[in-house]
């Protein structure tokens, strides 16, 4: 072999630190996106917190259908969104593999 060639093993060492590589920043990406998640979804909860105190006053019927809408709408969007999001990731890292 010539100096300008790498040796075999060099190549698979460079390949086996790619995966890790790739492995790791889907994990990073995973852990990011779902702190991400747990913050929306706390913004749900906050929703559902407030929904229940407002029930034993006298609000308005549609000011509590609103306050449920807006609480079931931004938890399911969090939710869709996060579930594409670790998907696209996964795609991602399964192709640099």
């Amino acid at each position: 072999m010539t100096d300008s060639q790498p040796s075999p093993s060099v190549d698979a060492a460079t390949a086996n630190l790619q995966a890790w590589r790739s492995a790791w920043e889907f994990a990073l990406h995973v852990a990011v996106g779902t702190s991400i998640f747990v913050v929306i979804a706390g913004a749900a909860v906050v929703l559902d917190v407030l929904n229940r105190a407002l029930q034993a006053s006298q609000v308005s019927l549609l000011i509590k259908w609103g306050l449920i809408f807006a609480e079931y709408t931004v938890f399911i969007a969090d939710l869709a969104l996060f579930t594409l999001f670790v998907w696209r990731a996964a795609m991602r890292a399964a192709r640099k593999l």
